[in-house]
Parts: structure tokens; C-alpha cells; sequence
């Protein structure tokens, strides 16, 4: 018999949701077809009704954009150039308006670019540590 797990007043078994979380976590991948190896630690990647419903209606209310020019911290913006839940234009637009910010779009990577770009990421978080350094 199936486990079933209570989801939004909806019970559905543990195995058709693990598949569907997989399957949603597939869209932000560069590469899908990478998903068994990117993510085969036992993790727990998921992302609760109630937290995208907080995030949707804060959304609405919730802007920063006109506050992004008094960040006087060095930034590191970080993305995939195909990332389908934060897109570029958001990180570009970040960019603009931080001054002393530096954006690094990752080629081959959507939402993931520390798993997808790993190398290259580590390279760049570490030379951006270096500059902040000199």
C-alpha cells in the first residue's frame, strides 16, 4: 500500500509528489537530463503551499527596486542566464542600480548554477572574495 501524504487538503501518494517535485525541479535545470546526479543527496528540496503564497502576495507590496543605489556593500550577483524563476533581467536590473555590484551570468545554468557550473561559480565567488580583499 502506498503512503499518502495530506498536501493542501489533498491527499496524494508520496511517490506521485516526489515524482512531480522532480519534475518541477527538472524546468530549472540547464540540462534536465542531469537531475539524478545534480540531485542525488538526501535533501529536502521543498518549497511549501503556504510560503508560495506568502511570496506571491508580498510581491505585490513588496518592492525594493528604488532602494537597490544605497547598498553600499560590495556585491556578487550570481545567475543562470536561463533561470525560469528568477530571470536575468532581474539580475541585470540588480547590476544597474548597486554600485560597486559585479554580474556574473553563468552560460549553461537556469536556476541552479552552483550545481550546474560548479567549478566556474567556486572560481568566481572566490575571485570576487580576492578583489574585495586587495
Amino acid at each position: 500500500m502506498a503512503r499518502v501524504v495530506k498536501s493542501s487538503g489533498r491527499n496524494q501518494p508520496l511517490e506521485k509528489r516526489n515524482k512531480l517535485k522532480a519534475e518541477r525541479t527538472k524546468l530549472s535545470l540547464y540540462e534536465p537530463e542531469k537531475y539524478g546526479e545534480l540531485f542525488s543527496l538526501d535533501i529536502n528540496k521543498g518549497m511549501s503551499a503556504i510560503r508560495m503564497n506568502y511570496f506571491s502576495r508580498e510581491l505585490q507590496v513588496y518592492d525594493v527596486t528604488r532602494k537597490l543605489e544605497f547598498i553600499s556593500t560590495p556585491t556578487l550577483i550570481m545567475c543562470g542566464k536561463y533561470d525560469v524563476q528568477c530571470p536575468v533581467t532581474y539580475s541585470i536590473e540588480m547590476a544597474k542600480s548597486i554600485p560597486n555590484s559585479k554580474l556574473v551570468i553563468f552560460e549553461k545554468s537556469n536556476h541552479y548554477p552552483f550545481l550546474e557550473e560548479t567549478e566556474l561559480f567556486t572560481k568566481e565567488y572566490e575571485l570576487f572574495k580576492k578583489e574585495q580583499d586587495n
